[in-house]
């Protein structure tokens, strides 16, 4: 449904009182999305995220803040146990 309403969003369609709001990359992203589905640097990002925390992520309660700093808890205390 949101991808229907981009759809209808251009440039010329967004009032000026919000146009300082926008930006040239901003727009570029959109266009991005409207063309192939995805935004190229937010994948780029969620490949960064290691596989772990993107299952803990999976816990309602459990932000992706939190479950990052439990992994990189665990990776630590690991590497302790191991004399790293």
């Amino acid at each position: 449904m949101l991808h229907r309403r981009l759809q209808r969003v251009s440039p010329g369609s967004i009032s000026p009182a919000c146009s300082r709001f926008r930006t040239w990359a901003s727009t570029e992203k959109i266009a991005e999305y409207l063309e192939t589905g995805h935004i190229g640097v937010v994948e780029e990002l969620r490949a960064t995220i290691p596989p772990g925390v993107r299952q803990m992520m999976a816990i309602p309660t459990l932000r992706p803040k939190r479950a990052m700093m439990l992994h990189r808890e665990t990776r630590t205390r690991r590497g302790m146990r191991k004399g790293r």
